[in-house]
Formats: structure tokens, C-alpha cells, sequence
């Protein structure tokens, strides 16, 4: 009973997934969380780009699903100055985009498993697990 509670750490790419019903990976990141057992959390970086598009529509639609998100997950990590300098250096080695880099470091911080449909992602995070 001494073992701490897993957290996985979802990327955007599964958060929209799962909330796009014609979203090509929509039920392979539907399964997978259903499956899972554990603690759900995303980044704020994750909850950021997520809003982009629904906030394109209205301010309205985007603070609804923003209310939704943070209503459905165990957990939404702020990002600190001790990850932007793990970002930095993770951005450095020229792999990922910014937004990747600061979502990767998030998951390292908290020492979750970082789930993605983003190939690179999962290649450049050690341990990550691709979804698709």
C-alpha cells in the first residue's frame, strides 16, 4: 500500500482527441482512458492550446469547454520557473516546439507518464507512451 498513485499527464493531442468525435484517434484515446485507473492531469500549457480554436468561435463556447476540462481531470499542473528552465534546455536540442518542450518538462517535474499522439513527442520523452 506504499506505492504512490500513478498520474498520467495527457498531451494536447489527446485532449483534443478525446473531445473531437470525428477526430481521426478519438477512440483509441477514448479506450485508453477508460482503461486507466490512475490520475488524470494535463499542463496548463495543455489547457491553453486546447481553448485556441473553441475561443476562435466565441469567448463563450471556449470558457465552457475550459469549465468542462477542468471539471473532468484530477489535476491541471502549473508551469514554474524550474520547468521553463527544463523546457529551455529540452527546446535547445531542437526536436520540439516550445509548447512540446514545456509539456514534456511538466510531465518530468511531476513524474508522470506523459500520453501523446505526436510521434516526436513520444520519441523525445523518455517514457512516454504513444497512443496511435
Amino acid at each position: 500500500m506504499g506505492s504512490a498513485v500513478e498520474v498520467i499527464l495527457l498531451d494536447t493531442s489527446v485532449l483534443i482527441a478525446l473531445r473531437k468525435k470525428n477526430d481521426v484517434h478519438h477512440q483509441v484515446a477514448v479506450e485508453s482512458l477508460e482503461r486507466y485507473r490512475g490520475k488524470v492531469a494535463i499542463s496548463t500549457i495543455t489547457l491553453t492550446e486546447s481553448l485556441i480554436q473553441p475561443m476562435q468561435q466565441s469567448g463563450a463556447i471556449g470558457r465552457e469547454l475550459a469549465l468542462a476540462i477542468t471539471n473532468s481531470l484530477d489535476h491541471i499542473y502549473d508551469f514554474t520557473a524550474a520547468m521553463a528552465i527544463e523546457a529551455a534546455e529540452i527546446r535547445s536540442q531542437g526536436k520540439l516546439t516550445m509548447a512540446d518542450a514545456m509539456i514534456s518538462a511538466t510531465a518530468g517535474a511531476h513524474q508522470a507518464q506523459l500520453w501523446t499522439l505526436d510521434t516526436k513527442l513520444a520519441k523525445a520523452h523518455k517514457g512516454a507512451r504513444l497512443l496511435a
